[in-house]
């Protein structure tokens, strides 16, 4: 399972004759089924100008070892 999630706050203050505030919370949550086949410990994620970039290389399955004509 793959969970992504993340909290953005802004908090914006102006004085004048008055104090003024304001705040502004978001929360984002998103998750995945993965399929078995990746792996998961050569797994990497990166985050570039606010875009999440991630890397998932699958395993690779194995053949029969013989096959039999018959």
């Amino acid at each position: 399972m793959l969970e992504i999630s993340a909290k953005i706050g802004k908090k914006k203050e102006t004085e004048e004759e008055y104090t003024r505030k304001e705040r502004e919370y978001t929360h984002f949550y998103r998750a995945f089924r993965l399929p078995t086949s990746i792996k998961e410990e050569e797994s990497t994620a990166k985050i570039e100008n606010g875009v999440l970039t991630m890397t998932l290389p699958k395993m690779k399955l194995e053949e029969p070892a013989t096959k039999i004509q018959i």
